[in-house]
């Protein structure tokens, strides 16, 4: 990291960190992922599943088929590479395979998208920043799973999900603060951290 500014251009994406912000819906993690791109002058990459309902399917959530999620997990999978090809020392991602996965499940019924899958990397992350459903559901049209008991019993889900498929948990930092501020500083913490390391 001291000597960025003397690697080439074409090196700087195999040594950039990659910082992973994950969560269930309506924890913040885009408008995070977003002012942590910002703070550090770097790239970022969005949750692209999240729009890809109005983009493609003219708002109808009952229209997915696992071949949509085939092509999120794809689709996903090529805007990370072109984030982190323009990083600077560190790269944000608003969310991963594993979440696509998770979401594949939940719309289809428990079934798994093998191809989705076939994206997910336990070694990928150099950082996991885990959001925790502390903060109040907001409604922006794109969401559905807003009762507490279900979003409490959704993050328990889904880090179970991590763990069962091998990534490393020392790696992740849970945050779960109800403070959007204090989340912000606790995030900043982990991504210093992890740059002087």
């Amino acid at each position: 990291m001291k000597h960025w500014d003397y690697i080439i251009g074409a090196a700087r994406p195999f040594y950039a960190k990659k910082v992973l912000i994950t969560g269930t819906e309506s924890c913040g993690k885009t408008t995070l992922t977003k002012k942590l791109a910002k703070t550090y002058y770097s790239s970022w990459s969005e949750e692209l599943g999240r729009y890809y309902s109005r983009d493609y399917l003219g708002g109808d959530d009952s229209a997915f088929t696992l071949e949509d999620f085939d092509r999120i997990g794809y689709l996903q999978y090529e805007q990370d590479m072109k984030a982190l090809s323009s990083a600077n020392r560190v790269c944000f991602f608003d969310t991963d395979a594993v979440v696509t996965e998770f979401y594949c499940e939940i719309f289809m019924g428990g079934k798994k998208s093998p191809r989705t899958e076939a994206f997910v990397d336990p070694s990928r992350y150099d950082l996991i920043i885990f959001m925790e459903p502390t903060v109040k559901w907001v409604d922006d049209g794109t969401r559905f799973l807003g009762e507490q008991a279900e979003r409490e019993r959704l993050a328990k889900v889904l880090w179970d999900k991590y763990e069962s498929y091998g990534f490393d948990m020392s790696k992740f930092v849970r945050v779960s603060s109800s403070d959007y501020f204090e989340r912000f500083n606790n995030c900043i913490d982990a991504v210093e951290k992890l740059l002087r390391s």
